[in-house]
């Protein structure tokens, strides 16, 4: 990556709906394992970490009707559900809870309708800040181009943004070329390339010029 990290994930997906993840981290020697079980569109997973922590959750996704989540890590729980209340146009909540014994919490409200390309999307934190997202396709262009955009607000405190782009490569299809900017005009941008094999490569350059490389491959 940018900041000079290295990192290696190995990846095992049969065919039984059950999948097996390891990343490993040779500057740190810290091992991630990653065990996910989908049947039915119900996902269970766990997560465990060489220094103890843990995740596990559970998803369950109904096609064009409601999908929910449960999350346990560590001392924090965080559930959600979201349903579809009209064509294109979902509506969702969700809760964290701290089990520390602090009685901390987080309450979150969101509405998106997407269709053809384009998406919007508002939610609200406990009704003090906001954020509200939008993608969408720039029409009658010749090649795959698309923008986003999503500003944060609150009552009491100022606004931050990122502007964003992704685009298809115009002399070697299939690849993409990604880019985002903030309000602070902290940039990165990311090439995204299609090798042989099966085989992806990604660059990328942010505001303090440190290239990354990762490379994919399935």
């Amino acid at each position: 990556t940018s900041d000079g990290k290295f990192s290696v994930d190995v990846e095992y997906a049969p065919r039984c709906g059950a999948a097996l993840k390891a990343t490993l981290e040779p500057s740190t020697c810290n091992v991630n394992l990653t065990a996910s079980y989908l049947c039915q569109g119900h996902k269970v997973e766990a997560v465990g970490k060489k220094n103890g922590e843990y995740e596990l959750s559970h998803e369950f996704v109904l096609p064009s009707r409601m999908s929910s989540h449960a999350k346990l890590v560590n001392k924090t729980v965080e559930v959600g559900v979201a349903s579809a209340v009209a064509p294109h146009c979902q509506v969702g909540c969700g809760a964290l809870y701290a089990l520390d014994g602090k009685k901390d919490y987080d309450l979150t409200l969101g509405c998106r309708y997407a269709y053809s390309g384009y998406a919007l999307a508002v939610r609200t934190n406990k009704l003090r800040s906001y954020t509200t997202s939008f993608v969408t396709p720039i029409p009658k262009c010749p090649h795959h181009v698309l923008v986003g955009a999503e500003v944060v607000c609150g009552r009491g405190q100022g606004w931050t943004g990122t502007l964003g782009f992704e685009t298809a490569c115009v002399l070697f299809k299939g690849n993409t070329l990604k880019a985002r900017v903030n309000k602070n005009k902290e940039w990165a941008v990311v090439y995204i390339a299609k090798l042989v094999d099966n085989w992806t490569a990604a660059v990328t350059l942010d505001k303090n010029l440190k290239p990354g490389v990762l490379l994919t491959h399935s």
